[in-house]
């Protein structure tokens, strides 16, 4: 799978970027990528964003480092479960 087959191309190019680099496994640069977008979002989207920066951080760190990751990898869920389900199959 590739990243344009998971990503819509329709995001805003901030986001669109930062997913794909994500996706190559760069997940400090997905975190910086994002960090303006969330800078200026509010509600849904800043919750969204903010799940996304802190699970790159986590990975990031997880790889990067070897260090425990369970602070960052669970604040993300925190906002991304503050989100309202998908009714998308």
């Amino acid at each position: 799978m590739t990243p344009s087959s998971v990503v819509p191309p329709q995001l805003r190019p901030e986001l669109w970027r930062g997913a794909q680099l994500f996706a190559q496994g760069e997940w400090w640069e997905a975190h910086e990528a994002w960090e303006g977008v969330w800078m200026v979002a509010r509600g849904d989207e800043r919750e969204f964003v903010q799940g996304l920066i802190l699970l790159a951080a986590a990975l990031h760190k997880r790889w990067h480092y070897g260090s425990l990751t369970h602070r960052n990898y669970h604040k993300a869920l925190r906002h991304l479960e503050l989100l309202p389900r998908s009714t998308a199959a």
